[in-house]
């Protein structure tokens, strides 16, 4: 009961200082009926401080908050009940300003302030008050006093003698460093019932603005644009520069905040980067180093994610990078091809098709005068008055085929058709020959003229429906896919393999059967580096054009940083002034030239002739399949057929029999009537001769 009258008191007398302070929100809240009543003193300061209040017409009333048992603060392992939890959160978002903590127990106060602080239940930007307690000061708690910075601690002074009530009224010492063991800055005494030896104001509103002059440990990782890690120039690795565009951002942020700055690299940052995630719950890496409140900001071009959020605090953003993926580039060698690149495909459906209707219509047109006026055109001979039956071009059939192809080929015809109906159709064909070939032939001379095309990836929608795996380093970067609600990121993510070498995912990447997923700045630094190092590439590499994520980069901050509202302020207004754009700028300037190639301008060479040799294989190919297949039916059917003539070689039916000894009884007259002319003429001329 003391205790809590003394609270009262105290809480009386600072009324006034308090709203000196600010006059913003106070937060009061009784934790729940699962809590023991309060006592009756400070039940009554609560009734009579809000009547005092209302009488004099305050902008923001005072509330307090106040917990009696914290019972489930005993033991770190045992979270509290589901009313505490939801009263805390209750009072973060009304942004209560002032929290006034009634724990004699110090091992309780600890579990309360570790279990807000992992949670973020606590606005650090508020005013707090509780009791001293030598157990708040450990070196494990050490961490919470660089967080909760506007704290005054309550505490008996030992300068107090035996007539004289004195109370000591203590502060963190922030902005100087704790190192080793906890040393409380005294801020002004308290008598009760309500005189202060000093006229000093309790809560100092520019500790979170001015750090004067000490010293800030940051933690970084090399990753452009944000941190470029560069060596002296003998090349000792002792001598280490960092340059970059959040160099410079935290270098203005320190001049203005006045701090000086510590960078150093997480030990075993080279081969787990960032961090992960271990088996104790901890981090490695530079997450580690944050988890653990070794540092209190970090650089390494963080991505605005719960992932990373989980351990620290988030910056504003400071600009906005395009996640992509780099992937092989293929030169698409369609030199064999080359005769029926002109046309798509329904383009030569459509030529195939032309030529088909117009030998069935050639070879209507010209029979159809035979079924209409059924006669066939005759002509006699005057000389020898001998009757032949004329037949006109396209008669038969395979002239119909032969023809109008020879015409597409720009071959002239043999002579024109007598029907001047054909003629007219013929000369439409030639008409739509001419411009057949002539868009043929422009096509086909600006594909030989063009280089060869490139055969890229520049959709997600390609990338997770092909064949080629995908790589990124870490498990953050996995989930930003598995958790996406797009189903295309969730294939990709499904093919996702840990990369820990980014070097390596680029020699990957090379070989034509991988995609490296990064931001598109340092795509563009390794595939740079690859290139010098390489004096002639295997495969080409290919950056996407389209950004799988948008992602917010932020600086880190330590979890719950009472620092991060006024770096939040000084970001945003760098950016305003265009300085971020100008430091991003100059820090991809020795890389920015690894941009793509435009193709060189195509030369014909036996390359890109190749397709017309193709085309001359083919028909080689094709005739001497003709001419087996020829021989082969020659050799099966026909020899064997029993009306097979090997004199004739060939098929002779009886009809035809008859006709062919016909034919051979006239051959053999015809030759016996010109032996006995020519032995006629010789025994005359004998004759003439003797006489």
């Amino acid at each position: 009961m003391l205790m809590h009258a003394l609270f009262a008191e105290i809480c009386s007398s600072l009324h006034n200082n308090l709203l000196r302070c600010t006059s913003k929100n106070y937060c009061s809240s009784s934790c729940s009926s699962t809590f023991s009543a309060l006592p009756q003193s400070l039940t009554h300061y609560h009734r009579s401080l809000n009547m005092e209040q209302s009488s004099k017409s305050l902008q923001a009333p005072i509330n307090v908050m106040i917990i009696i048992d914290s019972e489930a603060f005993d033991d770190e392992d045992i979270e509290p009940s589901e009313k505490v939890v939801a009263m805390l959160n209750v009072m973060k978002s009304e942004k209560c300003d002032y929290y006034i903590i009634l724990i004699i127990n110090g091992i309780q106060m600890i579990g309360l302030l570790r279990f807000a602080d992992y949670n973020r239940l606590f606005n650090t930007n508020a005013k707090f008050i509780m009791l001293h307690d030598y157990r708040l000061f450990t070196p494990k708690n050490h961490f919470l006093w660089k967080r909760l910075i506007n704290v005054i601690y309550i505490r008996k002074s030992s300068r107090m003698d035996k007539k004289t009530l004195l109370y000591e009224l203590s502060t963190v010492p922030f902005p100087s460093t704790i190192r080793g063991i906890y040393v409380s800055k005294i801020v002004n005494y308290f008598v009760p019932p309500n005189r202060f030896l000093k006229k000093t104001e309790l809560f100092d509103d520019k500790k979170s603005q001015e750090i004067n002059g000490n010293l800030m440990n940051i933690v970084v990782y090399s990753h452009t644009p944000a941190i470029i890690k560069d060596y002296n120039n003998d090349g000792n690795k002792s001598q280490v520069h960092y340059t970059g565009l959040e160099i410079e951002l935290i270098n203005a942020i320190g001049q203005k905040m006045n701090f000086n700055l510590n960078f150093y690299e997480a030990i075993d940052s080279e081969f787990e980067k960032w961090g992960h995630r271990v088996a104790d719950g901890n981090f490695t890496g530079l997450l580690g180093e944050m988890n653990e409140a070794r540092a209190d900001i970090a650089l390494a071009d963080l991505y605005h994610t719960l992932y990373n959020f989980e351990v620290m605090d988030l910056s504003y953003p400071y600009t906005i990078q395009c996640l992509t993926f780099i992937t092989p580039e293929i030169l698409g060698d369609n030199s064999w091809k080359a005769l029926i690149l002109p046309f798509t495909l329904n383009m030569w459906i459509g030529a195939f098709l032309s030529l088909f209707f117009i030998i069935i219509v050639f070879w209507l047109f010209s029979n159809c005068y035979i079924f209409i006026e059924n006669e066939n055109y005759v002509q006699k001979d005057s000389a020898t008055g001998k009757k032949t039956l004329v037949k006109d071009l396209f008669d038969d059939f395979s002239a119909c085929i032969m023809y109008p192809y020879s015409m597409i080929l720009l071959v002239s015809l043999p002579a024109l058709p007598n029907r001047w109906s054909i003629r007219l159709l013929t000369g439409w064909w030639w008409l739509y020959c001419v411009l057949l070939i002539v868009a043929y032939r422009a096509s086909l001379t600006s594909i030989l003229a063009n280089p060869q095309p490139r055969l890229t990836i520049d959709q997600l929608a390609t990338l997770a429906n092909s064949r080629i795996k995908c790589g990124a380093w870490g498990e953050q970067n996995r989930n930003l896919f598995i958790t996406s609600s797009d189903p295309i990121a969730q294939k990709i993510g499904s093919k996702l393999e840990n990369i820990d070498v980014a070097e390596d995912g680029i020699m990957q990447v090379e070989k034509g059967e991988f995609a490296y997923f990064e931001s598109l700045e340092e795509l563009r630094r390794l595939r740079f580096q690859h290139e010098m190092k390489q004096s002639q590439l295997s495969q080409k590499l290919h950056i996407m054009d389209e950004c799988a994520i948008n992602m917010p980069i932020s600086i880190g901050l330590d979890k719950n940083s009472p620092l991060k509202e006024k770096i939040d302020e000084i970001i945003l207004r760098l950016a305003q002034g265009g300085l971020i754009n100008k430091w991003f700028n100059d820090a991809i300037q020795s890389f920015v030239s690894s941009v793509e190639e435009p193709p060189q301008e195509a030369l014909m060479d036996i390359k890109k002739f190749f397709g017309a040799l193709v085309a001359l294989g083919v028909g080689y190919l094709i005739s001497i399949c003709a001419f087996l297949g020829e021989f082969a039916y020659w050799a099966i059917f026909v020899r064997r057929h029993p009306k097979y003539d090997k004199y004739y070689k060939r098929i002779i039916l009886d009809c035809e029999m008859e006709s062919l000894k016909v034919t051979k009884r006239r051959r053999h007259q015809n030759k016996k009537n010109l032996a006995n002319k020519r032995s006629a003429y010789a025994f005359a001329k004998n004759k003439v001769l003797s006489q």
